[in-house]
């Protein structure tokens, strides 16, 4: 990466059609190089927000490495690499090193805040629009950028912890839309900050829309969502349980995958046929909150990623959606659960379904555990086949969260959801996490006081980070 903030900032700029070579704000709207438009009319900035390949896309591989929940081919653990350290817990493995070249989660990440702070900057000036117009596309853009940053913050930085969060290391924050703009690097609590006051600021009386105009904007509730999920970091439940509570009055609908294993059962029992299930996990999605493409194919049709064969003694028996979305397959030397959905996968957004997750354990945490049990089994029972389904019940605080938990991490998998959780519960210390398995003939295990769940800047940004420093919170 030559220039994390130069590249994404060309990058961006190059999307509509400005060159690169301005380097001042002034002279970024005042200079119109020969046969190139600038954006100067409201109409040019507000389709930026639905471009997908630089707002939408944000493949968290790493993290989904780490939780074992994508499998890693032979090719790629014969040598050493920054997948095979994170996919088989390697504490020695010099991350810095070995995550050398361009990380997609970082760059896309920052290609989409670039895009936001372009609209937050220059959309008050723009033209042929009304101040309503102009207030609701920055207030999405800003709700869009805490979201990207409270990504970024759970997998560069340690979890947050309020005693600690002033003193661990955070990530940059650009604020400035022109190239080579300065970007400094606060605190975890200083990150956290940014984030709530991006929120608040932009859920003021009106900014933001009841219904979006379409899923990959922000309305309010959407922008509700995204204070629950931070406040659920934060370790402040009552305000995660309000905020979730305003979230589904914008959505409460939950998808019968039951319902769709039916549909495809001769097929999915048929152990020879792998003919692809359409996902319905696109953009008609009926859990859509906020919809992102995470580590699927963001501009045409993708597929589930293969699953590790141990990944699956952690699903409920007779769970419909992995039924649905793996079937086990052997190839060569290698055994795996085969992703068999395919099209769009809204993996790196929000659901209703996890909006449910985060309401159960943060009535748990009230101790209102037969409310949390209530909430649980609501959405248990659109996943798991009726001849096997039970309710859960929980005897305390902990066993609840334990089973909100188990199930919320095959709900999400394969989103950075259970990664932000598990780094979350193990800062807090109720709810470990520790994870282990053979390979090899080795048991490895993965501690909750490991340092491999901080995840590395790549060595490129830190080596050439643009105009200001970078500075690494894990090895």
């Amino acid at each position: 990466m030559k220039s994390i903030i130069k590249k994404i900032a060309v990058a961006t700029i190059a999307a509509i059609a400005v060159t690169p070579m301005l380097t001042s704000c002034n002279d970024y709207l005042d200079v119109l190089p020969k046969g190139s438009k600038y954006p100067k009319t409201f109409a040019d900035y507000a389709p930026l927000l639905n471009d997908e390949y630089r707002c939408g896309y944000l493949p968290p591989d790493n993290a989904l490495y780490l939780m074992n929940d994508v499998f890693l081919s032979a090719y790629y653990m014969g040598t050493e690499n920054i997948n095979r350290a994170n996919f088989l817990w390697e504490e020695n493995a010099d991350r810095v090193k070995l995550n050398k070249s361009d990380e997609m989660f970082l760059y896309y990440a920052y290609s989409g805040i670039n895009v936001y702070d372009l609209i937050v900057n220059l959309v008050p000036g723009s033209t042929d629009a009304t101040q309503q117009q102009k207030d609701e596309l920055i207030a999405q853009a800003r709700v869009l950028r805490a979201f990207t940053y409270y990504q970024l913050v759970n997998f560069y930085s340690d979890a947050y912890q309020a005693s600690t969060a002033s003193n661990k290391g955070g990530v940059p924050i650009i604020l400035g839309d022109e190239t080579g703009a300065q970007h400094t690097q606060p605190s975890v609590q200083g990150v956290y900050d940014f984030i709530l006051n991006e929120l608040n600021e932009s859920m003021k009386s009106g900014l933001l829309p009841e219904t979006a105009k379409n899923i990959l904007l922000p309305s309010k509730y959407a922008a509700h969502a995204i204070l629950a999920k931070v406040y659920l970091s934060m370790g402040q439940y009552d305000k995660a349980l309000s905020n979730v509570n305003e979230a589904l009055k914008g959505n409460s609908a939950l998808y019968d995958w039951n319902a769709l294993y039916t549909r495809f059962k001769t097929q999915i029992e048929d152990p020879k046929n792998y003919t692809g299930i359409a996902s319905p996990m696109g953009y008609d999605y009926c859990e859509n909150v906020l919809y992102r493409s995470g580590i699927n194919t963001y501009s045409s049709m993708g597929a589930d990623k293969n699953m590790p064969i141990e990944r699956v003694d952690r699903f409920e028996k007779d769970n419909a959606e992995f039924l649905v979305r793996w079937k086990k397959k052997t190839q060569g030397v290698s055994t795996y659960m085969q992703g068999i959905t395919n099209g769009y996968f809204n993996k790196a957004g929000i659901t209703t379904s996890e909006l449910y997750l985060i309401k159960a354990e943060c009535e748990a945490r009230a101790n209102k555990l037969s409310e949390a049990m209530a909430t649980l089994n609501k959405v248990r029972k659109t996943r798991i086949l009726a001849d096997n389904y039970s309710d859960l019940t929980a005897s305390n605080t902990k066993d609840a969260i334990e089973k909100i938990i188990a199930f919320k991490d095959n709900v999400l998998v394969q989103t950075i959801v259970p990664f932000i959780d598990a780094r979350r519960l193990n800062a807090e210390g109720m709810v470990v996490r520790t994870f282990t398995k053979e390979y090899n003939g080795q048991t490895l295990t993965l501690k909750p006081d490991s340092h491999l769940w901080t995840m590395v800047f790549p060595a490129a940004a830190v080596n050439n980070p643009g105009n200001g420093t970078i500075t690494q919170n894990s090895k």
